[in-house]
């Protein structure tokens, strides 16, 4: 990412964002922020893309990502819910990217993150935006976008992306979840750690669900993307 755009373009960028737009200039941020804050070529980069049956399309498409804007996800929630399966699903069909399809719903004041399980759909994490703190938006996406972290130096930047609350945390657990699903004497044990409440660690942002296993899918995520050179998605 260019120093000067991070600097001088991305927070109005952002703040633009938050004011959830209309379609079309929600549409020509995303892309901006694509092209601009991840190195994104812009022929890689695809806009109403029909399904392979033909039966919808996905508002844009960049790789293992798609991308569904909506003008007001308070309102438009049950519309994403009930279509971003088939999109990802579709996607998953046509990637050749290694990386996970991943689905990203945003009216550009709120961003959720989906993948599919076993054939439904799983939020992975939700990121509402702040105007004053354009930063973390880039931090909180670069898991899902980017193969190499581009952050700055700053721990609630390194929150945003490797946190509990965070896009690697959560593609962590639902591998982990398909392994030693909720219910089970490995989860039954888990869930009562849980129980326990924020307050009985000192770091709220570590992993506790799955324990050492979750510490080292992420942490393997964290330093195999540092190993890596930047890559599209």
């Amino acid at each position: 990412m260019d120093p000067q755009w991070r600097t001088e373009r991305l927070p109005e960028l952002v703040r633009a964002l938050a004011s959830r737009p209309r379609h079309e200039a929600l549409r020509g941020h995303m892309t901006e922020l694509l092209r601009s804050g991840f190195d994104a070529p812009y022929d890689e980069i695809a806009h109403e893309v029909y399904l392979l049956d033909g039966s919808g399309r996905m508002d844009t498409l960049w790789g293992a990502t798609v991308i569904e804007l909506k003008s007001d996800l308070r309102r438009e929630l049950p519309d994403v819910l009930a279509r971003l399966p088939d999109y990802l699903a579709d996607a998953a069909a046509r990637s050749r990217s290694p990386r996970p399809v991943t689905g990203l719903a945003t009216d550009g004041a709120t961003f959720i993150a989906y993948a599919l399980r076993d054939g439904a759909l799983a939020e992975l994490a939700r990121y509402a935006t702040d105007p004053a703190r354009p930063a973390e938006l880039v931090a909180w996406l670069e898991p899902l976008l980017t193969d190499r972290p581009d952050l700055l130096p700053e721990p609630r930047a390194v929150v945003q992306a490797f946190g509990r609350m965070s896009l690697t945390f959560s593609r962590a657990r639902l591998q982990l979840d398909a392994l030693w699903p909720p219910g089970s004497k490995q989860g039954f044990r888990e869930e009562a750690e849980d129980a326990a409440g924020p307050e009985r660690d000192p770091f709220p942002c570590r992993p506790r669900r799955h324990g050492s296993a979750m510490r080292h899918l992420v942490r393997n995520e964290l330093f195999g993307n540092l190993a890596l050179g930047r890559g599209g998605a």
